[in-house]
Parts: structure tokens; C-alpha cells; sequence
């Protein structure tokens, strides 16, 4: 964990937290950590860490920008993500696609009031869904079979732009009948050039089939529907197109209507940045 001192990021060496690892945090018994909570920066993980639960570890962090994981999170036996991010109001990217989350019954809040956070990887799987392979590519699973409270997930994240999404997710978890237990992103800009809508990033050009309102995303994804899902975005008058873009809000304030920010956009091809104006050009 990082903490601003006089001249940039000072790393703090001299707390060693123990026993985290078997305890289980909630919002009135905080992590030991969180007394810095507003002061962090970064988070970076440079040994095993094998926890029971992460629930409310970063709970409040409201300046962490980026968390390094470097594989060294294992969750194979993690039962509770509860609120594990909630409050994060900087942080921009999200990966948890190393994370093996088979044995988590509660995910409630997990992104919740993230409102600058733009891109969520729940999976390691290319825009079409199938998996990653290749030299140094960890593969987890993102798996929500024995989730029971999916409560407020994505509230207050309504930047979120861009999802990576496994064959093992689903909005419902272990097949929750409480609606008020579902996940559900936060609803689609229909500014324009956004149609309140998301569609898989390898969609090109297309009619408004295989899209979707974040309910309708909740409510119809299946296994066969895994991939990167981002904005969909109307061109011309009858058709839809879609480039990979990472929307990143400049406003710092938590926002309520993310339609009304202003974004910077980073569009690109493959792993070529190209000019939105002239797609053929980098």
C-alpha cells in the first residue's frame, strides 16, 4: 500500500498486518488498514496471499488509482468479496480475471460507487469469449455458481464502458430468486453517440440485434454470450458500429449522471491505437 509523502508515493514498510488472511472484515469491524484508507494511492501485492475473504478490504479508498494483483491473490478458498471495492471512487480498471471465485457465496457491492471505473475484466477471454492462451497468460475462474447475494455489484459504477464476461458469470449467481440479490450494471449513456445499449466489441457494423439495455443483459446472458461487452454506438442513421474504447470520465466528483461527464477516449484495433476520425490510420 502506497501513501502520499513529501516527494510522491512513499511505500509503507513499517506496519506489518497479520492474520488478515483468516479474519473476515465488515463496514463496523474495518480492515486494520483502512485508518489510511483516503491516503491510498496503489496497492500492490508482493507475496501469496491466501484470505478466507476480501470483504471491505478496499472499502473507502476513495483515491486508490490502479491495484496490482501479480498473481499472488490466490482465492481458491475465498468465501466473501463483499464490498471489496466499494467506494473506490478513482479507480479507473478493474482486473479480476486471475481470480479463481468458485467458493464465494457473497459478492454484494463488490464495484459499488466506483463511479469512475471504466473497465471491469471478470474473465481472461478475448472480445468473442474464447479463452486467452498463451505464454503468460493466467487464466482464473470468474465463477459465480455458489453466490447467493449479488446486491448492488455494479451501483453507482455508471461509467463502467467495457466488460469482459466468462462462460461460468451470471447476473443471477446461483440461480437467486430475490431480484433485489441480482447484479446489474448501471444503465447505458444515450447521449450521443450511445444508445443506452451494449453490444460485444466484435460487432462491427449491424442492426440492433445483439443488443442490449443492462437489464436486458442481466436478465438474457448465458454461458454462449461470454465475451467483452462495451457502449454501442449509433453511426449514420440505420446502423450501429463498434470500436474498442476505454471511456475514462475527467470528472473527479462522484457523479449521478454519468451521461452529462466529459470523457477522454482511447480507441484501438488489435493492440494498435487508431484515429477515430480515420480508423485505417494510427
Amino acid at each position: 500500500i502506497a501513501i502520499p509523502g513529501t516527494s510522491g508515493l512513499t511505500t509503507v514498510t513499517g506496519t506489518v498486518y497479520t492474520g488478515f488472511e483468516t479474519a473476515t472484515y465488515t463496514a463496523n469491524l474495518p480492515a486494520p488498514w483502512s485508518v489510511q484508507a483516503r491516503n491510498v494511492r496503489q496497492v500492490i501485492f508482493a507475496s501469496a496471499v491466501t484470505p478466507l475473504s476480501t470483504a471491505y478490504w478496499f472499502d473507502g479508498m476513495n483515491n486508490l488509482g490502479t491495484v496490482a494483483f501479480n498473481d499472488l491473490l490466490d482465492t481458491w478458498r475465498t468465501t466473501s468479496m463483499s464490498h471489496m471495492f466499494s467506494g473506490c471512487s478513482r479507480l479507473i480498471e478493474a482486473d479480476m480475471s486471475a481470480l479463481d471465485t468458485r467458493e464465494v457465496t457473497n459478492m454484494n457491492g463488490l464495484f459499488a460507487n466506483c463511479a469512475k471505473l471504466a473497465s471491469v475484466r471478470l474473465a481472461n477471454v478475448n472480445a468473442n469469449g474464447t479463452p486467452k492462451t498463451g505464454a503468460g497468460v493466467r487464466t482464473g475462474v470468474f465463477d459465480v455458481k455458489n453466490v447467493v447475494d449479488m446486491a448492488d455489484m455494479f451501483a453507482g459504477a455508471g461509467s463502467i464502458n467495457s466488460i469482459a464476461l466468462s462462460a461460468q458469470f451470471s447476473f443471477k449467481g446461483a440461480g437467486i430468486e430475490q431480484r433485489n440479490k441480482w447484479a446489474e450494471l448501471d444503465p447505458v449513456s444515450t447521449s450521443s453517440p450511445y444508445t443506452g445499449r451494449w453490444v460485444l466489441s466484435t460487432r462491427a457494423t449491424d442492426s440492433t440485434a445483439g443488443r442490449y439495455t443492462s437489464t436486458e443483459l442481466r436478465d438474457q446472458y448465458t454461458a454462449a454470450m461470454a465475451g467483452t461487452y462495451v457502449w454501442a454506438t449509433t453511426v449514420g442513421t440505420n446502423a450501429e458500429k463498434v470500436i474498442n474504447a476505454l471511456l475514462i470520465p475527467r470528472n473527479e466528483s462522484l457523479a449521478v449522471d454519468h451521461a452529462s461527464q466529459t470523457y477522454d477516449v482511447k480507441f484501438w484495433r488489435g493492440n494498435r491505437v487508431i484515429n477515430p476520425d480515420n480508423p485505417t490510420s494510427t
